[in-house]
C-alpha cells in the first residue's frame, strides 16, 4: 500500500540524511583489511532508501522494477554489460601488450568475499538505489538532460578522493552510462546490472595489477 507521506523535496532530503548517517555509524566501527563495516553499512543503506521509497505517493514505482518495464530493464543491463565486458577485456589485453600494469579502483592484495560482495551487489545496489533512484528522479523536474548529467556528476564527485583529481572522469563516465541506461530503459535494472558488471571488471582488475 503506498503512503502519500514524503513529497519531492522530502524524500531527498531524508535519503541523504539516512544515508549519512548509518555511513557515519559505520564509521565508528573499528577499521576492518576486509572492509566488514562498509560491507555491513550498504546493505542497511539500501533497506532504508527502500522504505523511505514506501513512503511517498508513488511507491517503488519510480525504479521501474515491475513488468514490462523489468523486462525492459532486463535487456538493456545485460547488452550495455556486454559491451562494457568486451572493451574492458580489449582495454586489459592492450595494457598487457604495451606491458602496462592493469588498472583497478578496488584493494589489491588477499581476496576477500566481504570485498567482493561490496563492490558487487550491496554497493551499486544502494549507490543506483541513491543517484538514480532518488537524485536522478529528483532532478527530471528539470529536465531529463539536467538529469543525467547532475546525477552523473553528482556520483563522480561523491566518488573522489585525494588520489583523484577534482573530477573523477572514470567515476563519471560510469555514471553518465548508468543515467543514460536508467533514461532509455526507464528501469533501475538497467544501471544496477551495468553498475554491478562494471565494478566486477574493476575488481578484478586489482587483483589482475597484483599477479602482472
Amino acid at each position: 500500500m503506498q503512503s502519500a507521506g514524503l513529497t519531492p523535496g522530502r524524500h531527498i532530503l531524508f535519503s541523504t540524511a539516512a544515508v549519512l548517517f548509518i555511513e557515519g555509524l559505520a564509521a565508528l566501527l573499528p577499521a576492518s583489511p576486509h572492509g566488514l563495516h562498509i560491507a555491513l553499512a550498504r546493505p542497511a543503506q539500501a533497506a532504508a532508501l527502500i522504505l523511505i521509497f514506501l513512503k511517498t505517493p508513488s511507491g517503488l514505482s519510480p525504479l521501474g522494477l515491475f513488468s514490462p518495464l523489468l523486462y525492459k530493464g532486463i535487456k538493456t543491463g545485460i547488452l550495455w554489460s556486454a559491451a562494457l565486458g568486451i572493451t574492458t577485456l580489449a582495454s586489459g589485453a592492450l595494457m598487457v601488450f604495451l606491458d602496462r600494469p592493469v588498472v583497478g579502483f578496488f584493494p589489491s592484495g588477499p581476496f576477500s568475499f566481504s570485498l567482493l560482495f561490496t563492490a558487487c551487489v550491496s554497493g551499486p545496489l544502494t549507490e543506483e538505489l541513491f543517484f538514480r533512484g532518488v537524485v536522478h528522479n529528483w532532478l527530471r523536474r528539470y529536465g531529463r538532460p539536467l538529469a543525467t548529467g547532475g546525477s552523473a556528476l553528482f556520483f563522480a564527485l561523491c566518488h573522489g578522493g585525494p588520489e583523484l583529481e577534482f573530477l573523477p572522469l572514470i567515476p563519471f563516465a560510469g555514471g553518465l552510462v548508468f543515467a543514460l541506461a536508467f533514461e532509455r530503459s526507464e528501469s533501475l535494472a538497467a544501471p544496477l546490472i551495468i553498475h554491478m558488471a562494471g565494478n566486477g571488471f574493476l575488481f578484478l582488475g586489482g587483483y589482475l595489477s597484483v599477479i602482472h
